[in-house]
């Protein structure tokens, strides 16, 4: 049991932390000056609104699981889980969708290539 709830939090945080920053980045056009400034604005009150979930996780939730109980605590946290799928959900007929393009296959050996280049050139010798 202590392993499944382990693997399904990585899952969900993964699965949440790994693609809401891109998700978000997207809804902003990068070719204009206004788009860029919103989309660092996003940055901003993203990290700052991940570190008040953090915040209140470690101090009100926290709090609450040594005064009233652990299933409060955890009550408490999915209650907000199941109220953000539809505030998420409401929102996404505003959404930008781009559409992808080419071969997932291809970025990765992008990637890859230019990682062994990188640490290919590290590993020279200097003159």
């Amino acid at each position: 049991m202590l392993f499944t709830g382990l693997y399904l939090v990585a899952l969900g945080v993964g699965g949440i932390k790994g693609s809401l920053a891109p998700h978000g980045a997207e809804q902003f056009d990068e070719d204009t000056p206004k788009g860029r400034k919103q989309r660092s604005t996003f940055f901003n009150y993203y990290v700052f609104c991940l570190a008040c979930g953090a915040l209140i996780a470690v101090t009100f939730v926290v709090w609450i699981e040594d005064n009233k109980g652990w299933e409060w605590g955890f009550g408490i946290s999915t209650i907000t889980i199941f109220l953000s799928i539809p505030v998420f959900l409401a929102g996404s007929r505003f959404y930008r969708n781009k559409i992808p393009t080419g071969s997932p296959l291809t970025i990765i050996v992008k990637v890859l290539v230019a990682a062994y280049s990188i640490h290919a050139l590290q590993e020279q010798p200097m003159l």
